[in-house]
């Protein structure tokens, strides 16, 4: 396990920032820390200064489908494990390589509570007895649900949904298609347009912001530490409680950033 001091004695070197980039703005409320190559344009997603990790990341384009289309809203109750953090345990740098993280919903009127498991780095979800032996989990993401009837899969952002057993295919084919489609499948200028006025976000701010906040939530029950069942009290916005884990729902931002 390498420390944070080691870190930044391995990236040691006066490196300019490139052109266009205001570093002051860039690094935002963090603790101020001299530009280098690793943390942009791509890795800062991975540093625990800067970034939440691949479930702060990929999210949004992944629990998205699930919490939209069961009209989640947020959880009871959140735990969540993973391989190392990088650097020292009082003072981590860099997120795991791996993690999983573990919802519980409550129900929603008709609706049953649901249960939502993440998980990244390589780690699987078991494989359910009603999906095919031929039919592979994706390494570059996907959604897996578990319903009465059968089961739902779909890759990242939506893609190749597939209904299993093969016989929930003809049940599918009858439900009208009664949501609007984006027009030309162009999310970014569906954003433009919504700005002019010409058009309904699909993703608007009150479907995005709590759903920020359950991906959030993944990333605070981890730091408050491994296999910690953490009950989320969502009016007052607190780990129940919990105080010690409380101090990751918030952050101390440097001077002219409060």
């Amino acid at each position: 396990m390498i420390s944070r001091r080691g870190f930044v004695g391995a990236m040691a070197g006066d490196h300019a920032p490139p052109p266009g980039l205001d570093r002051d703005l860039f690094v935002g409320p963090v603790p101020a820390v001299p530009y280098h190559p690793v943390y942009h344009p791509f890795n800062w997603r991975g540093w625990v200064d800067f970034g939440v990790g691949a479930l702060g990341d990929m999210g949004a384009h992944l629990l998205d489908h699930p919490y939209w289309a069961l009209g989640l809203t947020l959880p009871l109750t959140i735990e969540a494990t993973s391989t190392p953090f990088g650097g020292p345990a009082d003072a981590p740098a860099t997120y795991p390589l791996a993690m999983t993280a573990h919802y519980e919903f409550a129900a929603r009127g008709m609706q049953p509570p649901v249960s939502l498991h993440w998980y990244d780095g390589g780690l699987m979800p078991p494989r359910h007895d009603l999906l095919p032996e031929a039919v592979a989990l994706s390494r570059e993401g996907g959604v897996l649900y578990v319903g009465e009837w059968g089961l739902l899969l779909h890759e990242t952002y939506g893609r190749n949904p597939q209904l299993f057993p093969q016989s929930l295919h003809e049940r599918a084919e009858q439900v009208p298609k009664w949501y609007t489609r984006v027009q030309d499948a162009d999310h970014e200028m569906n954003w433009i347009r919504a700005i002019l006025g010409e058009a309904e976000a699909v993703s608007p701010f009150s479907c995005a912001a709590p759903l920020t906040e359950v991906m959030l939530l993944g990333m605070a029950a981890l730091r408050a530490g491994q296999g910690r069942r953490l009950r989320y009290d969502a009016i007052n916005m607190l780990f129940a409680g919990a105080d010690d884990a409380n101090r990751y729902l918030t952050r101390e931002y440097r001077e002219g950033w409060t």
